[in-house]
């Protein structure tokens, strides 16, 4: 008598495949255009531009003309720094006060023979008055660069010192400690990358895109449960004493309408999948990664959303009040489990108990699951 009334109870959720359908479509456009147009909503696309540093510097040696050429079109610094050539100390000055450069580099004259020689000549740095950001990084790279150079030292005198060892002419150990120092200073110098680049996102391990992708697929299958709503309290009394009779009792009703559900949100979830693949394939955007745990991890999503909708359904009064209890509960649970707003954005109290609820739990897992594999 149960597979019965299951069979029927499916049948019945059929009638309201067309309202079901409409709710997906309406809820899911929105939802999907809101996680597709996320990562403009919480970042503007500001573009770092380099800071002007000047730099005062007496051309006068081999050594001296290739630091400078170097320094002033390398890739690794040109992103960070406009090298501009100040033809003194007191112009340099000048335009930092005037809020033209950020920082003056003031060289001594034969700074890289100096260096490879092993005469200690400080370089002199300017900054201006306030002291930004950008200065003090342009400081630890002056810093880290000028020890480079110093350990380079040690390597050239070892290369100059194994030479003579050799028996070599000195002409050749004169070659050959030059040819050193121009090797040491353009590696030191000439460094591809400097900061190792990261992406850190405000929703944490996900991109802002994938978390709200994600919620959508969450947020759809919940929220679907108001047109399920229908056949929810379709069951009037006299048709549940008639159940009875036959040995029906309330769970098993409960047990047959959650099954249901279950069974069509199933379809909602993984149609909800699909479309996430589309948006992603579409737009160039990481795609999800299908295997068996995630559609396990889709059917487990399924079966919470049906436990909650047919709860309620269950306990409502009438529709109207069904359908409005699903609705603020699933928003309350999606904004305390940071669905709605990422979780480091909460007030600190929700924040701490965000990772206990369980949709944070859900998003968390289909987000692994979905783009991690």
């Amino acid at each position: 008598m149960f597979i019965r009334l299951l069979i029927t109870d499916i049948k019945r959720i059929f009638t309201y495949i067309p309202s079901i359908l409409i709710s997906i479509v309406i809820i899911g456009g929105v939802l999907f255009a809101a996680a597709f147009c996320s990562d403009r909503l919480f970042y503007d696309e500001q573009e770092a531009q380099p800071i002007n540093v000047g730099i005062v510097m007496y051309i006068s040696s081999d050594y001296g003309a290739a630091a400078y050429n170097m320094v002033a079109g390398m890739d690794s610094y040109s992103s960070y720094c406009s090298i501009i050539e100040i033809p003194d100390e007191e112009t340099g000055l000048s335009m930092i006060a005037d809020g033209e450069l950020t920082a003056m580099i003031v060289v001594p004259d034969n700074i890289i023979s100096d260096i490879n020689n092993g005469t200690n000549t400080p370089i002199k740095v300017v900054y201006e008055p306030d002291g930004t950001f950008e200065s003090y990084i342009l400081n630890e790279i002056f810093v880290s660069t000028s020890s480079m150079l110093a350990v380079s030292e040690a390597a050239i005198y070892t290369g100059t010192k194994l030479a003579r060892n050799m028996e070599l002419s000195e002409e050749t150990v004169k070659s050959i400690n030059h040819d050193l120092n121009m090797l040491m200073t353009e590696y030191v110098l000439a460094r591809t990358d400097i900061f190792e680049t990261e992406q850190i996102y405000v929703t944490g391990t996900y991109s802002v895109t994938e978390h709200y992708m994600v919620t959508a697929v969450i947020l759809i299958t919940l929220l679907s449960g108001v047109a399920f709503m229908g056949f929810m309290k379709g069951n009037n009394t006299a048709l549940r004493n008639k159940l009875h009779i036959y040995g029906i009792n309330d769970f098993l009703i409960f047990l047959s309408r959650l099954i249901s559900v279950f069974i069509y949100l199933c379809g909602i979830t993984i149609a909800g999948c699909i479309a996430v693949c589309i948006i992603t394939y579409a737009s160039g955007l990481n795609q999800p990664v299908f295997s068996l745990k995630l559609v396990l991890g889709l059917f487990l999503t399924s079966f919470c959303a049906a436990i909650l909708i047919t709860f309620i359904g269950s306990i409502s009064g009438s529709h109207y009040t069904a359908c409005m209890l699903l609705v603020s509960a699933v928003l309350i649970f999606a904004y305390v489990g940071g669905l709605l707003v990422p979780q480091n954005l909460l007030p600190e109290v929700i924040r701490h108990i965000a990772p206990y609820t369980p949709l944070y739990r859900l998003n968390d897992l289909l987000c692994g699951l979905m783009f991690a594999g």
